[in-house]
C-alpha cells in the first residue's frame, strides 16, 4: 500500500575508504634492527685477492705478447696506408680485440686476438696471401730476429701467429655492408665474421663499462673457475664481462 513504510537505505560516502594508514618512508635508521647483521667477510675477500695473484701474468711475458701484437698491428696498419704493397685485398681497419686488450687474460694463456676488417669481402685466397704477407714482414726484420721462426697457421676465422709460447689470432672480417654477400665456398664463413665484428662492440662496451680494478679483478676470477670448473664452461666471454 501506499502507506507501507519503504525500507531506509544508508547511502554509502564515496570518498570514505577506511581508516587512514600513515605511509612512512624506507627509514635506515629506524629499521637498522630488522636487518641481517652483515658478517666480517675480510678473510674471504683476501683469500680471492691471493688467489688473483697468482692468476695474472708475468711481466715478461706480457711485454713479450705486447711486442708481437704491436708488430703485426703495425704490418697490417702499413696496409692500410699503402693499399698498392697488399693486392689481394683493401683493409678497412685493424683492432686489437679480447682479454688481452682488456687486460683480463690469465696466466697460461698467452693469446692476443685481433681484428682485422676488410673493405672487400675476404676470400680464401686472399687471407692465405695476407698471412703469408705477414710472416714476410716479420722474418724480414733486419733489426730483430725473434720471429724468424714464427708459424703461421690458417684457421676457420683467419689465421695466427705463433712465436714461441705466444700466440696472436687475426679475426678476418668485413664491414657489415658486405655480410650479405657472403659466398661460403670462397669466403670466410659467416658466422665468424659476425663473430669478429661482435668482438669489436664487446671491446666498446667494455672499455665504457667494465674498466674498474675490482671488475676486472672479478673477471679474471670467474674465467678461472670457467677453465677448472665444469659447471661455469658454457660461459662465454660476453657473459663474465
Amino acid at each position: 500500500s501506499r502507506t507501507q513504510q519503504r525500507p531506509f537505505h544508508r547511502r554509502s560516502n564515496p570518498l570514505h575508504t577506511g581508516p587512514f594508514v600513515a605511509q612512512y618512508p624506507l627509514d635506515i635508521i629506524l629499521l637498522e634492527p630488522n636487518f641481517v647483521i652483515p658478517s666480517n667477510d675480510q678473510k674471504l675477500l683476501q683469500c680471492l685477492l691471493d688467489h688473483h695473484a697468482k692468476l695474472i701474468p708475468s711481466s715478461d711475458s706480457q711485454y713479450a705478447l705486447s711486442n708481437l701484437s704491436n708488430r703485426i698491428c703495425e704490418i697490417l696498419d702499413n696496409i692500410i696506408v699503402n693499399p698498392s704493397i697488399f693486392e689481394s685485398g683493401q683493409l678497412d681497419q685493424v683492432r686489437s680485440v679480447g682479454s688481452f686488450k682488456l687486460n683480463t687474460w690469465l696466466n697460461g694463456s698467452c693469446i692476443s686476438d685481433l681484428t682485422c676488417v676488410f673493405r672487400t669481402l675476404p676470400t680464401l685466397e686472399a687471407v692465405e696471401n695476407l698471412a703469408n704477407f705477414v710472416r714476410v714482414q716479420l722474418t724480414s726484420n733486419k733489426s730483430s730476429t725473434e720471429y724468424v721462426n714464427c708459424k703461421i697457421g690458417l684457421e676457420s676465422y683467419g689465421f695466427s701467429i705463433t712465436s714461441g709460447d705466444y700466440v696472436v689470432q687475426v679475426l678476418i672480417t668485413t664491414t657489415p655492408m658486405n655480410l650479405n654477400r657472403i659466398n661460403p665456398d670462397i669466403h670466410i664463413n659467416s658466422i665468424a665474421q659476425k663473430t669478429a665484428l661482435a668482438s669489436i662492440r664487446h671491446l666498446r662496451w667494455a672499455e665504457e663499462n667494465a674498466t674498474h680494478t675490482t671488475v676486472k679483478v672479478l673477471i679474471r676470477i670467474l674465467k678461472d673457475f670457467r677453465r677448472r670448473l665444469r659447471g661455469f664452461s658454457h660461459m662465454n666471454s660476453w657473459l663474465i664481462d
